[in-house]
């Protein structure tokens, strides 16, 4: 995965400008694929490059004319490629597992704080996705076929979330 993938999935909905696509980016895939304001913006670039998006310039009064950025028919073409690639199990690549594996050596108060840290922002985020999905997905199978799809990646943040609040539980548990 790449965030050239990712941007094509969220202009594949509809035109954004490069500020309302990261903003997109960082609020919907954003949650699974990290990127920043300057990332996007070269990235854009690039797909522009390669005829996978096209802007048109729309004028603005008093303000300088904003770019409307739009996934061409190559850059579906492109999306559809990458989504039929069989998909590697992402990697885990988590800090905190590895202080916990060697954690005998530092107190166990030390442990639970960095724990505690990382809960509140797991917590948060849950907070996060339980009102996106009152907000939008009440009743999912109403929706069209696209945000149906948009629901089950919300659905596994959500289930991905109480399973780490439950693991967490256990290593407090553990350590207290």
């Amino acid at each position: 995965m790449s965030l050239k993938h990712s941007i094509l999935a969220v202009l594949s909905s509809e035109p954004k400008t490069g500020y309302q696509l990261s903003k997109d980016v960082q609020g919907s895939t954003g949650f699974f694929w990290k990127a920043t304001h300057q990332q996007v913006y070269k990235e854009l670039a690039s797909l522009e490059g390669s005829g996978f998006v096209k802007h048109l310039e729309v004028a603005q009064k008093d303000k300088p004319d904003k770019k409307v950025y739009s996934v061409t028919k190559s850059g579906i073409k492109e999306l559809i490629r990458w989504m039929r690639e069989p998909t590697e199990l992402a990697v885990m690549r988590d800090a905190f597992l590895i202080k916990l594996f060697v954690g005998h050596l530092i107190e166990p108060k030390e442990i639970l704080e960095d724990l505690e840290r990382q809960k509140q922002v797991v917590e948060t985020r849950q907070e996060q996705f339980q009102n996106l999905e009152k907000e939008y997905f009440q009743n999912p199978s109403s929706l069209p076929i696209e945000h149906q799809f948009n629901y089950m990646t919300l659905r596994k943040g959500i289930i991905l979330g109480k399973a780490w609040l439950s693991w967490c539980k256990e290593v407090e548990d553990f350590l207290k």
